[in-house]
């Protein structure tokens, strides 16, 4: 079955256990916190996914792959950026 999945992000490498194949739509502030959106099909088996959020003008890993997305933060004073890590 296919559906549509919101983890948290935090600052910096998140890690999380999803159904191979996944694929990030979105990342936003909800609620006061960074989320991304992802679809999954969950007769999938599970295995480890990784994605960064950094500022901008912040150092990032070399591994940092796809970009997730991008959002503002306190009316536009800060810009985060979410991408997904490479395995």
């Amino acid at each position: 079955m296919i559906q549509v999945w919101k983890v948290n992000v935090d600052a910096g490498r998140n890690s999380y256990d999803l159904p191979k194949g996944c694929e990030f739509l979105h990342a936003a502030m909800q609620d006061g916190r960074p989320r991304a959106w992802v679809r999954v099909d969950t007769c999938r088996p599970n295995h480890p996914v990784s994605l960064y959020l950094t500022g901008t003008g912040q150092t990032m890993p070399l591994d940092t792959g796809k970009h997730v997305s991008s959002f503002l933060t306190d009316g536009g004073d800060f810009v985060f950026h979410v991408f997904e890590i490479g395995e």
